[in-house]
């Protein structure tokens, strides 16, 4: 009888297994990699990938996930029913890994946020994923506040959280507390205090814990300083991945589940260990680089070389996170009046120095930022004003002569230091085309004399985070 392609495989799967399940896992995870040959059976995601058409991405993906170890495995799972980039995959895998040791991380553990910009691009299948191989998952839908306290505090679980668009709604008492819960829930010790029983006895309920949560649009800018995104696309016609079916998908998650208890059980002293000596990712945003530890940590153990891809995600975040807040009001308005105080002639009396009313007009002249029409439509307030500057810590003063009131340089330059980079703005926000030393569009000539007046010491540059070490490793 002629051999049939693939038929040996699928009897290897059925009778080589070393552990229960594991080994179906074991032999899943070798038979679809195709190890480093990058070959796939016609059964598998991405099937046809050897010659195909469906992007070099799918390709890349098939060489850097043919390798062994637990993240491996995790990542070849998720890769079988999500087309989504390797990075994604990697990042996704070594968070399922991070999340079965989660009592280990001391310093905060990140959420798993899934985005799209539509419907249908695969959020809830990876829910569904991610529902079969974490540690004690529990999907929360239409969860009371009450019940979810006692659910962490007792079972201990990773949360799933489908369709989380609640999390944006501002109005939204539920969303408000899930949203406050996963703000604070990122660290070991975070507890939020309850009353129960009827004689209303304080209780303070443990919010740590891994939690996942997918939704369409972006999160909340606070939300998202605490978790690592993943954003997923409608597929293309020509992508090759496996129908998700629960009957089928099921046992093979759980073995993987299995696995990854019995590697965490086996390695969780190791890991604790490389996390305690363990060097942040070379990034500036301090937060995120400590909640990339974890995946860190699981990489240096499991798989060391996904650290540049890891290092890789880390920098996409940090770009992201710089671009944002260069969008936010209060550093619009530092950078705007930068560019304003660059272009203003000193005085004998009072040095660089502008009015409040001044300051306003030349803002308002900035026609395509919100300065305009920032109060409910109209130009912007001396209230307003003073309300977003008093966050940086600078305040209105009088000139010398007591004669008006308005603002100095001098208060600016510790903000400008601290809050934007140095040389910025490159550009002119207001219209790109027009060099940073336009102070109010084109209007405002340069003044050669004056150039001495933007520059500040601060924004030189300095030693990466106060001195801490900029490259990730362990020491």
């Amino acid at each position: 009888m002629p051999k049939v392609p693939g038929r040996e495989k699928k009897q290897t799967i059925e009778t080589e297994k070393k552990f229960t399940g594991v080994g179906r896992v074991i032999q899943h995870a070798e038979g679809e990699a195709g190890h480093v040959h990058g070959e796939r059976s016609d059964t598998t995601a991405g099937g046809e990938l050897n010659g195909s058409p469906h992007s070099r991405d799918r390709q890349v993906r098939q060489d850097f996930l043919g390798v062994s170890g637990v993240v491996g495995e995790v990542a070849r799972f998720i890769s079988d029913y999500i087309d989504m980039p390797s990075t994604s995959v990697v990042v996704s895998a070594t968070w399922v890994v991070a999340s079965h040791v989660s009592e280990i991380w001391s310093d905060g553990f990140p959420h798993l946020a899934i985005t799209s910009p539509e419907k249908r691009c695969g959020k809830s299948t990876l829910l569904n994923l991610l529902e079969l191989i974490c540690l004690r998952s529990r999907l929360a839908l239409n969860i009371s506040q009450a019940v979810l306290y006692r659910v962490i505090e007792q079972d201990k679980p990773t949360l799933l959280f489908d369709e989380a668009q609640v999390l944006n709604r501002e109005k939204s008492e539920t969303g408000t507390v899930i949203r406050e819960m996963l703000n604070a829930g990122i660290r070991q010790n975070a507890k939020v205090p309850r009353c129960v029983g009827e004689g209303h006895e304080v209780k303070d309920f443990p919010i740590y814990g891994p939690k996942v949560f997918a939704l369409i649009g972006n999160i909340d800018p606070i939300l998202a300083d605490r978790s690592l995104p993943i954003r997923l696309e409608r597929k293309k016609n020509d992508s090759k991945v496996n129908h998700f079916r629960v009957r089928q998908v099921e046992p093979v998650g759980h073995a993987i589940r299995e696995r990854l208890v019995q590697w965490a059980g086996e390695n969780r002293d190791r890991l604790q260990d490389v996390y305690d000596r363990l060097l942040p990712l070379d990034i500036d945003n301090d937060r995120m680089a400590d909640l990339l530890m974890p995946l860190q940590a699981i990489m240096e153990v499991s798989y060391p070389e996904g650290l540049s891809v890891l290092q890789e995600y880390a920098d996409q975040l940090d770009r992201k996170s710089k671009e944002a807040e260069v969008q936010s009001p209060g550093i619009r308005l530092l950078a705007a009046c930068r560019e304003i105080f660059a272009h203003l002639k000193p005085t004998a009396e009072d040095g660089v120095f502008i009015k409040t009313p001044d300051l306003i007009h030349r803002l308002c002249l900035r026609d395509e930022e919100p300065w305009p029409t920032y109060t409910r439509g109209k130009q912007i307030t001396p209230e307003a004003l003073a309300n977003l500057l008093r966050e940086f810590g600078i305040k209105s003063t009088r000139n010398r002569k007591q004669t008006a009131r308005g603002f100095f340089a001098q208060a600016f330059h510790e903000a400008w230091g601290k809050y934007l980079p140095p040389g910025y703005p490159e550009k002119n926000q207001s219209n790109p085309s027009i060099p940073a030393n336009s102070a109010t569009g084109g209007k405002v000539k340069s003044n050669p004399s004056n150039s001495s007046i933007a520059a500040n010491p601060s924004d030189s540059s300095t030693p990466s985070k106060n001195g801490k070490a900029k490259k990730g490793g362990v020491q």
